[in-house]
């Protein structure tokens, strides 16, 4: 729940101030401890669609939030999609595409490539498309590293 709090905070240029701190004891509390680690272990694979990341003026397809830096487009997805997701007017714009979490890359799919099937698919000649796997990764939230064509 704190990793979707902090991609949407970044998503919209603001930052997120967690408040832990010990208790009479000075120890912290084995949940804050349990809700760090958890950040800790998301960070350690995403932290460049966080730190140094902001808002993007790009509008990202539903259940999606987009940070960026520079050339790089950050694509967090916070409902995994079947196979395909639609990007709003990158068509074009876009000249590789990688998870995150594991550098393996993602499909670009030719707006021509099965005119059928993106006329099935309603797709817009502005909109890219991804070819997603179909198993999530293992991570809290997925992300998908785009590169910038400028």
């Amino acid at each position: 729940l704190l990793i979707k709090l902090l991609i949407d905070t970044v998503s919209k240029d603001g930052n997120l101030l967690l408040n832990v701190g010990p208790n009479g004891r000075g120890e912290l509390e084995p949940r804050a401890l349990d809700t760090l680690a958890e950040i800790g272990r998301w960070m350690r694979l995403h932290a460049r669609s966080i730190h140094d990341a902001g808002a993007s003026a790009f509008v990202p397809p539903p259940d999606c939030r987009y940070t960026q830096h520079g050339n790089r487009l950050y694509l967090h997805v916070l409902s995994w999609p079947f196979k395909h997701l639609h990007l709003p007017g990158l068509a074009g714009k876009v000249r590789y595409a990688q998870l995150l979490n594991d550098a393996s890359e993602i499909r670009l799919v030719p707006h021509d490539e099965g005119a059928g099937t993106h006329h099935a698919l309603r797709t817009s000649p502005d909109d890219l498309t991804l070819e997603l796997p179909i198993q999530r990764p293992d991570v809290a939230v997925p992300v998908i590293e785009l590169f910038l064509n400028h």
